[in-house]
């Protein structure tokens, strides 16, 4: 099984699912502006047409030092908070796989 084949499994068995999807697809929806009132961040806050980390604005640690895009969503509801955090372990997995020395 490949780094990604955990995040693959979550995929085949969640994102696809069809009773998942008609669960959160288009539920949960929170404006653009709300979200920035509420003060919502990090992957809430991605899932609104926003493309902001503050580990890529600030330079935080080390993380300029690798290849890695900010996950973000257009469609502000469960689905996109959803689609979001699964970008962000892919994105991760392929951090990992940047670091030298670990197998």
């Amino acid at each position: 099984m490949s780094i990604f084949g955990g995040v693959a499994e979550y995929q085949k068995l969640i994102t696809r699912n069809p009773i998942f999807l008609e669960r959160v697809e288009g539920v949960g929806i929170i404006g653009r502006d709300e979200a920035l009132n509420w003060g919502l961040s990090g992957p809430m806050l991605r899932s609104f047409l926003i493309e902001w980390d503050l580990c890529k604005i600030d330079h935080y640690e080390s993380y300029d030092e690798f290849d890695w895009r900010v996950q973000w969503q257009r469609e502000e509801d469960s689905l996109a908070r959803y689609l979001v955090r699964i970008g962000e372990m892919i994105e991760s997995i392929k951090i990992i796989q940047q670091l030298e020395g670990i197998p």
